[in-house]
């Protein structure tokens, strides 16, 4: 009955990076221009296949399931352009990224009214 480890899944942790007046999280280059293809309104069809593409699709997914959590007029949209019931398991990377485009900038422009 000797000691035993529990090889258990280590969570990656935040990277920060220190600066004169104090620490900062430190955002890799390619998910802060992914990041700011989103803010502007980019879409996942503009760019080929490459690791923009996937960090573009990441952020856009996360951005998705953040707004679906917090109100209820997403779920509504959700159902309207995939015409499914949104849950918790919801799986979103299994929609198409025409799918993906459509229901973000139909959130976003109910949200602006």
């Amino acid at each position: 009955m000797g000691n035993k480890r529990n090889n258990k899944t280590r969570k990656l942790k935040t990277i920060y990076k220190t600066w004169g007046f104090g620490k900062y999280p430190f955002v890799p280059k390619i998910k802060y221009r992914a990041m700011r293809i989103l803010d502007n309104l980019g879409k996942l069809d503009d760019y080929p296949k490459s690791d923009l593409k996937k960090n573009v699709k990441e952020e856009l997914i996360r951005r998705i399931e953040y707004i679906l959590k917090k109100r209820k007029y997403a779920k509504k949209l959700y159902k309207n352009v995939t015409r499914k019931k949104y849950n918790k398991k919801t799986k979103l990377n299994k929609l198409s990224d025409k799918t993906l485009d459509k229901l973000y900038i139909s959130i976003l422009e109910y949200s602006r009214k």
